[in-house]
């Protein structure tokens, strides 16, 4: 997806469609035709290069484990009016589709849309496969075939690759039964897959690419992985993204693992996949093995060096495109810097617009209840930080209004407590809200959260309970309640300390 860096160079310029452009996300439920519009967080993005990488989950519970039944009739079964219930059926999954527009160029066919797709089968597998490799493929111009691994990781981990009812019902020949990894071109030119070993049960594939590719040229290939019944397909870019030059060009040798010569101005690419064979097209050997520590770049050219780019997948885990420095591609290496990495020093992101929530404060007041006998004497900011009346001895900005019943102290001896919440078009919004009693702070704030030095529970002896929150590039808060519930369209967030609970209302807009 472009991010439309105008100002800077790209070879990728911005797409551009009329009417309506939609990124939406469908369960694939025939009764239920509800589309997401995927929220991503931004975990990598490159400005030079016009692109971002990033994670979104959704929660979708199905009405049944599978969509559908289509009768079958195995050679030993045999229908009959006595024998209905024990009719054996074919399940037919769900089918999950993201797609939309754009791609950041053309395919060969002249679309810009993309879509990718998993099928859902409850009553079969636990969890799909996941493609593991990157995203974009360069190739080397004018050869007439060109090969690379994809591989795929079963999501579920070890369990998912058993097969539970091998996609029928009433039909116990195919139940328990391990699965195998099979690959296809859903669309592509000059695209097949034949097998590599070297990884179990086939989660590696080697893509075979065909026909002579002259450069520059972008191109697009859809894949699919089948794990047992279940299946996923990728969305990938293929770019040869220049010509070899005559003049000038310097190459590493005979043992040359890129495969591809190179010229002062002009990179050269090549995919590889962590722990396989690298394949060398120009070497005088047939193979040459190679790990990461190992990989080097030789050449007297001035300022070139080599960038590892790579993706970390597990099981239950995937990175998003990260690379061994971050001159072009920029991402966080931890939790508090992911919505502000690779930002000048103070430089944050965040929404802005008008309703939203900018800031809180939490305020300590005195009453008859808290205070006797000189209840209508402030405390010194010195000791407590104790007004008589709220607001006076520390006046909230004019955009700030208090939140009603915010006094979580009520029927206990301790400080008056009132929440403020500060709206500024100005600011950029609150994106995320959470209470942490003293054991959760510190890592609340290696989350990226921002602690209100202020104990909701202050003087009750109930312990200590924080309000924090965090400005970045998510949902923007529009409402901070504590009457209001889910029934209005809130979402309830708790905090506990000492067996004394607190909840807290908040509301986020849909921008």
């Amino acid at each position: 997806l472009g991010l439309a860096f105008q100002d800077l160079p790209t070879d990728c310029p911005r797409q551009e469609s009329a009417g309506g452009v939609s990124i939406a996300f469908s369960p694939g439920n025939p009764g239920d035709p509800t589309q997401f519009d995927l929220k991503v967080k931004v975990m990598s993005y490159s400005a030079e290069e016009d692109w971002l990488s990033g994670i979104s989950y959704i929660d979708y519970t199905y009405p049944d484990l599978y969509a559908g039944l289509d009768p079958i009739y195995p050679d030993h079964y045999v229908a009959s009016a006595n024998n209905k219930e024990q009719q054996p059926y074919q399940t037919l999954p769900y089918e999950a589709v993201f797609q939309g527009c754009c791609r950041r160029h053309m395919q060969q066919d002249g679309t810009l849309n993309f879509k990718v797709m998993a099928t859902v089968d409850l009553s079969d597998h636990v969890a799909s496969a996941r493609i593991v490799s990157m995203p974009q493929i360069y190739l080397t111009p004018d050869l007439p075939s060109q090969q690379l691994q994809l591989c795929a990781l079963p999501a579920g981990g070890r369990a998912s690759l058993m097969s539970m009812s091998g996609g029928t019902i009433n039909k116990d020949d195919d139940d328990h039964m391990p699965v195998a990894f099979e690959w296809g071109v859903v669309t592509g030119r000059g695209a097949s897959f034949s097998p590599v070993g070297g990884k179990p049960d086939g989660r590696c594939a080697l893509l075979v690419l065909d026909g002579v590719r002259s450069a520059p040229s972008k191109d697009a290939i859809t894949v699919s992985c089948k794990m047992g019944q279940s299946m996923v397909t990728g969305d990938f870019e293929l770019i040869v993204p220049y010509a070899v030059s005559q003049a000038g060009v310097q190459t590493i040798g005979d043992s040359n693992p890129f495969g591809c010569s190179f010229t002062t101005d002009q990179p050269c690419y090549l995919p590889v996949t962590l722990g396989q064979e690298l394949r060398s097209a120009y070497s005088a050997r047939p193979a040459d093995q190679f790990h990461p520590p190992t990989l080097s770049y030789a050449s007297n050219l001035p300022g070139n060096r080599m960038e590892v780019r790579y993706v970390v997948g597990t099981n239950s885990l995937q990175t998003p495109l990260l690379a061994s420095t971050q001159d072009t591609v920029v991402y966080s290496m931890s939790e508090i810097g992911e919505d502000h990495a690779g930002l000048p020093h103070g430089a944050m992101l965040g929404p802005f617009g008008q309703g939203y929530v900018t800031d809180l404060v939490v305020h300590f007041s005195a009453s008859s209840a808290n205070t006797r006998p000189l209840h209508d004497v402030p405390i010194s900011a010195a000791q407590r930080d104790y007004s008589a009346t709220v607001g006076e001895e520390a006046p909230m900005p004019d955009m700030s209004t208090p939140i009603a019943e915010s006094n979580f102290n009520k029927g206990f001896r301790g400080a008056t407590v009132t929440l403020w919440q500060t709206r500024d078009e100005d600011s950029a919004a609150i994106t995320d809200l959470a209470l942490a009693n003293s054991s959760q702070v510190s890592m609340m704030m290696d989350m990226g959260f921002h602690k209100l030095d202020a104990n909701l529970f202050e003087q009750s002896g109930r312990g200590e309970l924080y309000l924090m929150f965090k400005k970045g590039s998510g949902q923007p808060l529009m409402d901070v309640s504590t009457t209001h519930n889910e029934s209005h369209g809130y979402t309830a967030i708790r905090g506990e300390s000492h067996g004394h609970e607190v909840v807290v209302y908040v509301m986020y807009s849909d921008d």
